[in-house]
């Protein structure tokens, strides 16, 4: 498998990692900078582990939040599509938009392709 097919493949999965990671990051860094000397003591074995990384964390938190939400959210949309469209039992509808439905299934895994390649089968289509 190439690497371009397999971080195609799992891009649900980095998306949810980079939105998670990216997520702790923000938090750490925000309580790191803003409330480091506050009665909030919640993080502050943390924060003192990571030390004047804290200033790296609230700069890198929201990057990955932002990448890593729109890969997971933007996977997810097409994930949802691609099976809104392949329900159709209209052999007219599905033709119409066919176009879509290769792009969609050439975005997402290998899976998605055979069930392409069956759904086309079904309705004799080359």
């Amino acid at each position: 498998m190439s690497i371009k097919r397999f971080f195609t493949t799992y891009t649900l999965y980095f998306g949810f990692i980079l939105f998670i990671l990216g997520i702790v990051l923000t938090i750490l860094g925000f309580f790191g900078v803003f409330y480091y000397d506050s009665e909030y003591d919640l993080f502050k074995d943390v924060i003192d582990s990571i030390g004047d990384w804290k200033y790296w964390c609230i700069l890198i938190g929201p990057i990955l939040l932002i990448a890593g939400g729109y890969y997971f959210f933007d996977n997810i949309n097409k994930r949802r599509e691609f099976h809104e469209l392949m329900e159709t039992t209209s052999k007219a509808k599905f033709i119409r938009n066919v176009d879509r439905v290769e792009y969609l299934a050439w975005k997402l895994t290998p899976h998605h392709q055979n069930q392409l390649i069956q759904k086309k089968d079904d309705f004799h289509i080359k």
